[in-house]
């Protein structure tokens, strides 16, 4: 009996960690192309899923959206969406892609994406390609249970439901966030009112500056006088000013130059060059393969010389993979160029945005019949 148990919990131990090796290979992550600038995506066993052929790639990082897969950028600087099996959601066609955020009760799934189109938004359904309103707004905010505040081609403000239904169509200069059931409203005029969650104009706009309602007061001004309203627009009680906040500082974002993988050559015979480009990495595979390449006596006697070009992966922690000859004149020196390859150990991984990041890559080693 007791054996038995045993044999049970090994197999179930055997489909736990299986499993989770099934769910580890789907999962895929980007990489850097042979030309050091277009991405593409790879699985956990360094095999190239998705070509390079996208400037950026990152995954979707929204805690209500990490499912939806990566975002994209095309040559010709259009977005799209990938899901996490590396297919197409979302075709790379719009100017702009965005998760339209929102509270827990706006999205009971997975939210809306936001997508651009000549300066204007509409949204559309990640999981089916959807579109559920074509572009026409210059500007849609955050959702707040299903209603979210928009700026029109008139740039106005109004407000919508998720569905694309019109509440209130844009024709205040400002719509605030709504507290208690009520928002702070803006007119063309500058003057100030509330509306509630109808879309309603419940207090005319004729105060000179307005405040959100809290605990059923909301504080306005008339002239340079402030004073304290109930929910049906009668004044209570004078008041001082709220407090003014500074205006928020503007951070300038640098864009970090990508780096490419490249070997240590700490310790080998030959001189080496600091690699600041690709042909300083040439220069230096030719000193490394004049170094350490064996030359067959064939090749010496028909006079041969040339280039093996090699493919293979650097992970992110700078380990070689998928290591691949793609030309080679034969003679073993294809072997002997992997085996020169692999003899390099650890490299130095390629960076994008100043993380690391595994990489796809084509180099060539020299060979000649001089050596």
């Amino acid at each position: 009996m007791r054996c038995m148990k045993t044999v049970l919990i090994k197999f179930i131990w055997v489909l736990f960690w299986g499993s989770i090796s099934g769910l580890q290979a789907q999962s895929l992550k980007p990489f850097l192309g042979p030309d050091h600038e277009h991405l593409g995506l790879m699985n956990r066993g360094y095999e190239v899923v998705v070509p390079a052929q996208y400037r950026s790639i990152n995954a979707v990082s929204y805690y209500r959206a990490n499912k939806l897969g990566f975002w994209v950028i095309n040559e010709k600087h259009q977005h799209g969406l990938l899901n996490k099996q590396g297919t197409e959601s979302i075709p790379a066609r719009y100017d702009a892609l965005k998760i339209w955020g929102g509270t827990a009760k706006t999205w009971d799934n997975t939210p809306l994406i936001l997508f651009a189109k000549d300066e204007l938004w509409g949204a559309i359904n990640p999981e089916n390609g959807k579109v559920i309103f074509e572009p026409q707004f210059k500007k849609i905010h955050r959702a707040d249970e299903g209603v979210a505040v928009v700026k029109g081609k008139n740039d106005l403000k109004g407000l919508i439901k998720t569905s694309g239904e019109v509440i209130v169509g844009p024709g205040f200069k400002e719509i605030w966030w709504e507290s208690e059931g009520i928002r702070v409203v803006k007119s063309q005029q500058d003057k100030f009112g509330f509306m509630n969650a109808q879309g309603k104009l419940i207090i005319p706009c004729h105060y000179h500056r307005a405040r959100s309602f809290k605990k059923g007061f909301a504080k306005v001004a008339i002239g340079k006088q402030w004073y304290y309203i109930n929910r049906y627009g009668t004044l209570v009680t004078k008041t001082r000013p709220p407090e003014e906040f500074p205006p928020e500082e503007k951070i300038e974002i640098l864009r970090i130059p990508n780096e490419f993988a490249r070997p240590r050559f700490n310790g080998l015979r030959g001189k080496y060059e600091f690699m600041w480009n690709k042909k300083d990495l040439q220069q230096n595979l030719l000193t490394y393969a004049k170094e350490y390449m064996h030359i067959p006596r064939d090749v010496r006697q028909k006079k041969i010389e040339g280039k093996i070009t090699i493919q293979f992966v650097v992970s992110e922690k700078g380990r070689l993979y998928q290591v691949k000859v793609l030309k080679e004149p034969g003679y073993g020196l294809g072997r002997q160029a992997v085996y020169l390859l692999r003899r390099l150990r650890k490299w130095i991984p390629a960076r994008f945005n100043g993380r690391t990041i595994a990489s796809l890559n084509v180099i060539n080693i020299p060979y000649s019949y001089q050596w």
